[in-house]
């Protein structure tokens, strides 16, 4: 194997690393301070809307990324113009996953006398996370653009940099 390739694989991989640390220390701590917040059913009602939009997330990432690179692996011209399309692609997306989150959580169900499904609070939340659709479509088109390049240390950058913004 090259000298130079094993070291790009090398400094990938620990930026991989590092950066799903990054983010698992940050959930972490989100997770501590949200329940001393909010206590035991405040963080629930968090999960039950977090997890409700998150979901979304697969919609918005879609494979898209793994289906550029492959396609256009040998014509860095094209690739900049596929990544190009893709971003735009994927702002169109998001949006119209945002609209659809909004639209979607006022017919969710909610019984007041049980006090179970989505109470208007998990709506409300419901509602602005639906923006960080936004954000993570963002994430994976510039994302890939780094994984093409072999440079995952800039995602590792944006990974730390957005698990700092979250706590």
């Amino acid at each position: 194997m090259d000298r130079n390739l094993f070291f790009q694989i090398s400094r990938n991989t620990i930026s991989q690393a590092f950066g799903k640390l990054a983010s698992s220390v940050s959930t972490l701590l989100i997770t501590v301070l949200i329940t001393r917040q909010l206590g035991i059913i405040g963080y629930g009602d968090f999960i039950k809307a977090f997890s409700f939009v998150t979901l979304f997330y697969m919609v918005a990432d879609f494979g898209f990324n793994a289906t550029i690179l492959k396609t256009f692996n040998d014509n860095t011209g094209k690739i900049k113009s596929a990544l190009a399309s893709l971003l735009g692609l994927r702002i169109v997306l998001s949006l119209i996953i945002i609209i659809a989150l909004i639209t979607i959580s006022y017919f969710l169900p909610f019984d007041l006398g049980s006090n179970q499904g989505f109470n208007p609070m998990v709506k409300k939340s419901i509602i602005i996370l639906a923006f960080t659709v936004f954000f993570q479509s963002l994430f994976l088109s510039t994302n890939s653009y780094f994984q093409y390049l072999l440079k995952y240390h800039y995602s590792l950058l944006a990974t730390v940099a957005s698990s700092l913004v979250t706590i």
